[in-house]
Formats: structure tokens, C-alpha cells, sequence
């Protein structure tokens, strides 16, 4: 009779050891984000090929439908997210699938399917302590598309059990921002204790960018919950009319006005 060798419990000698499957997945994901940002590009030079000089108010409704059919029917996201979801159940457990699934949350929105990114948060719940959540917990700020509650649940799950600060840090902020969102004046007291929360452990940790701290991050938003809610006094600012004379917002006060904040992102 042969012995198989090896010690009791052990996977068999045919399976690739963990750190060799999780390398795996991480290449294959990359493979496959590779080529899904090829397809982006791809679609975005045939739009811009198709529309450069399109001029959208002198556009009849015809042209203005095709126009928007292009740009929705043209995305790949709706064709990648299959893939996306099916990678990362195959992947499960690894952090390419907690990348992978936060591709399903965001892709999901985008193409309005309303089922893939539930999926996708019910499975992350389960990767709470994985390091690629930072990603997925600072792009859930934007989560408008997804029940609330559920996106509560999960920033509040990271917040409590994650073991790292940077995911600690992206699940603070996006919770503390979520909660603005409503007129409740409770959520926005949570949110203001949250934010002083982040300037008070977090002071170090990076954004997702990696341009700014969470900490200086927060202060704008004090600054929006303690100076620009409704009802509030606006702050002073300075200005140029088209005439080039110089103008302060209190030059206004007792007038109806408004003021229009807008740009490019």
C-alpha cells in the first residue's frame, strides 16, 4: 500500500499553494482590467470621432437622441460587467475579487442594473478585512444608485472590524459624506463628529488619490456643515464682474441673489 506524505490536514499536492493562487487571480485581474480600459478607450475615440464638432443646443431632437444613444449604448461597462462578477466569484477570498467586485458596484450603477451591485455589497461584506476595500469604501461616497441603508451598513461593518487604517479612514469619510446628504439634523451631527473623528486618528492617511489627506478632506466638509447649510449666512467672497470692477457678495445682501459654482471634472 503507498502513503500519500505530508502533513494531516494538508491540501493536496496538486493544488497551487495560496500565495501562488492569489498572484494568479492578481494577474488575470489585471488582464482583464487591461482590456476593459482598451474598450473605454476604444469608445471613447469613436465618440470623439463621431461628435467632436456636435453642438448639442443647436441640435434637433433626432440628433440630440442619437447622440445619447451613442454615448449609452456604446458603453462597455454593461458588456464587462458579467465578466466582472464572474471573476470574482471565482476569485473569492483574494483581493483581485474585492476589486472585482467593487467594478460590479460601479459598473452596476452605471448601466442600471439594479441586481449585480446588491450582490456585490452583500459579498463584501464578507472581505471586511482586506486591504483592497480602501478603493471600494471610498468609491461607495458615490453610491447614490444603491439602498442607503445597505451602504451604511457595510461603511459602518469596515469602520468596526476592518484592520487597517487606511480602509478605517475611506469608510469614515464616506459615511460621515453620506450622511450629509439627508436634511436629518442627527445624521449631521453624526456626520460633523465623524469628520473631527478622521481629523483626530487619520491625520496621516492619504485619499484613494493619494493627493490629500482624509483629514484635510473633512475640514471641507466642517466647513460646508458649519457655514453653507440652508439658512445659514453666506461667507463673504470677492470678485470681478464682466467690467472688471471688483465685488464683494455682502455688496448684495438684502437682495435676491444667486450665485452659480460650476467647472470641469
Amino acid at each position: 500500500m503507498l502513503l500519500a506524505l505530508g502533513a494531516p490536514g494538508a491540501p493536496p499536492t496538486s493544488a497551487p499553494p495560496l500565495s501562488v493562487q492569489a498572484d494568479d487571480f492578481a494577474a488575470q485581474w489585471r488582464t482583464l482590467q487591461e482590456e476593459y480600459e482598451a474598450a473605454q478607450e476604444q469608445f471613447m475615440e469613436a465618440f470623439r470621432e463621431r461628435f467632436e464638432k456636435f453642438d448639442y443646443e443647436k441640435a434637433t431632437p433626432e440628433e440630440r437622441d442619437e447622440y445619447q444613444r451613442f454615448w449609452t449604448e456604446g458603453q462597455p461597462g454593461p458588456k464587462f460587467l458579467p465578466r466582472f462578477e464572474a471573476f470574482a466569484v471565482k476569485a473569492k477570498g483574494s483581493d483581485a475579487a474585492v476589486e472585482a467586485w467593487g467594478m460590479v458596484l460601479d459598473v452596476g450603477q452605471q448601466s442600471g442594473d439594479e441586481q449585480a451591485p446588491l450582490r456585490a455589497l452583500e459579498a463584501l461584506l464578507g472581505c471586511v478585512d482586506s486591504p483592497a476595500m480602501q478603493d471600494v469604501a471610498a468609491n461607495l461616497r458615490y453610491a447614490w444608485a444603491l439602498p442607503a441603508g445597505k451602504v451604511r451598513s457595510l461603511l459602518e461593518a469596515l469602520r468596526e472590524k476592518s484592520p487597517h487604517r487606511g480602509v478605517k479612514a475611506a469608510a469614515t469619510f464616506s459615511l460621515a459624506s453620506k450622511l450629509m446628504e439627508g436634511g436629518d439634523e442627527d445624521a449631521k451631527k453624526r456626520a460633523r463628529a465623524l469628520f473631527v473623528e478622521l481629523n483626530e486618528k487619520y491625520a496621516d492617511v492619504k485619499g484613494s488619490r493619494g493627493d490629500r489627506s482624509y483629514a484635510q478632506m473633512a475640514e471641507g466638509m466642517l466647513f460646508e456643515l458649519d457655514h453653507l447649510q440652508i439658512g445659514m449666512l453666506a461667507p463673504d467672497m470677492e470678485g470681478i464682474d464682466v467690467d472688471g470692477v471688483k465685488f464683494k457678495l455682502s455688496d448684495f445682501r438684502g437682495k435676491v441673489t444667486v450665485v452659480d459654482f460650476w467647472g470641469y471634472w
